[in-house]
């Protein structure tokens, strides 16, 4: 059976809004870092590069001359899945050998190996010899290659990054009456986020708790929260809404106007705006109404069958030439008819409760006190059918003895 609530839009945006900030198109190189030679009499130069807006960078021609500091580099596209791949499990963005120098040589050894392989680069022969001797910390063999091998299988898979987005999960948005009777309660609801660990819920007179009872509006990707609406809340519409910062990876390619020098890699992350709404809703007082099997008093708590009838029994009734309305209050007869025409009433399609509104059989009987005279499906004939069928009859007995008594 169907609850009756207040109409709040109960509605739950699932996917979230998404809003992204632009990265800037130009930046400067602010600092340059000669990485040593891990490789013994590897000629290329291992230089990384750091940006005004603090990005690491890497060189993605190793024949070309480097870049020195203060110089302007512009975007000039976005690279392949490949190279994406290599940026996003390798340093800065995650540790590989948790020596910062051995693993930015790594990273720049893959990027230039993985251009080799896809025809994209300068040849790196050094790079592509596993048992190389000159290799004396086994970076080839053991990280370069097999981060290169990853980056491949990466691009013929079409590897895309991880895209922010936050999702509000709450199975029912309908508020409870707290034990203290003082409150209105949400049951905990959890947010899954991606690219983002931590989220903000915004609620206007409303109390947001953790699961200790801590009342805070910022948690952690973890942390369930609840929310509290004070009983006497005279705002109908009650709406949450829960908003978080999530990040999207962008392999990005920088180059000058000089062709001579090297163009860069990096990555880069690209901050999206994440929000969702949800709107609860509050129940109604039940005041004199039997709804799901159960009764409920003046006060709208639930009761007993007897105390209901006690209580209730003068919604929509005339007594000793007093009119009720359909609350079960004093009220003249004009009243009382545009409310309780149809008081525990049948019309052969339609069952009234005791408060003129519809219901279905089984309330009808539970509400009303008695069984139901329903109409066969024969018997659903107007008076004026009736009359005529039986002027039918007469009128054909009188022809007929009236023949008989001519032969």
């Amino acid at each position: 059976m169907k609850k009756t609530f207040l109409i709040c839009l109960i509605t739950l945006l699932s996917l979230g809004n998404i809003g992204a900030q632009a990265l800037t198109s130009q930046t400067t190189i602010k600092s340059t870092k000669k990485l040593s030679k891990y490789i013994t009499n590897y000629d290329q130069k291992y230089i990384v590069y750091k940006t005004n807006d603090n990005n690491t960078v890497y060189s993605l021609d190793a024949d070309k001359q480097s870049l020195k500091k203060k110089t302007t580099i512009s975007f000039y596209g976005n690279a392949d899945s490949g190279l994406l791949y290599i940026l996003e499990n390798s340093y800065p963005n995650k540790k590989i050998t948790g020596n910062s120098k051995i693993d930015q040589y790594i990273t720049q050894s893959a990027i230039w190996l993985y251009l080799d392989k896809t025809k994209q680069g300068t040849p790196v022969n050094e790079l592509n010899l596993e048992n190389n001797k000159k290799d004396t910390y086994g970076l080839i063999k053991n990280y370069i290659k097999p981060l290169v091998k990853e980056a491949l299988n990466a691009k013929n898979n079409n590897y895309k990054t991880t895209m922010p987005s936050i999702n509000v999960n709450i199975d029912n948005t309908v508020l409870t009456l707290s034990k203290n009777k003082k409150y209105y309660e949400s049951d905990y609801i959890t947010v899954s986020l991606a690219t983002a660990d931590k989220y903000e819920v915004i609620a206007k007179n409303i109390i947001v708790m953790d699961e200790n009872g801590n009342e805070k509006t910022t948690f952690n990707f973890k942390e369930k929260f609840k929310i509290k609406v004070p009983k006497n809340n005279k705002n109908k519409k009650i709406s949450v809404t829960v908003k978080a910062t999530g990040i999207q990876n962008m392999a990005r390619m920088y180059k000058t106007n000089d062709n001579k020098l090297q163009k860069v890699i990096g990555l880069f992350q690209e901050k999206h705006s994440l929000n969702q709404t949800i709107n609860f809703t509050i129940p109604l007082k039940q005041t004199c109404k039997f709804i799901d099997g159960i009764y409920h008093d003046k006060a709208g708590k639930e009761t007993d069958k007897d105390t209901y009838m006690k209580e209730c029994n003068n919604i929509c009734k005339v007594i000793d030439n007093t009119y009720y309305d359909k609350n079960g209050k004093k009220t003249n007869e004009k009243t009382y008819t545009k409310e309780c025409k149809n008081s525990c009433s049948f019309d052969g399609n339609t069952y009234y409760g005791l408060d003129n509104r519809k219901v279905d059989e089984y309330t009808y009987k539970q509400e009303c006190g008695h069984e139901i005279n329903v109409p066969s499906t024969n018997s659903n004939i107007s008076s004026t059918t009736i009359i005529s069928s039986i002027l039918l009859i007469i009128s054909g007995s009188i022809l007929l003895y009236k023949k008989q008594k001519i032969n």
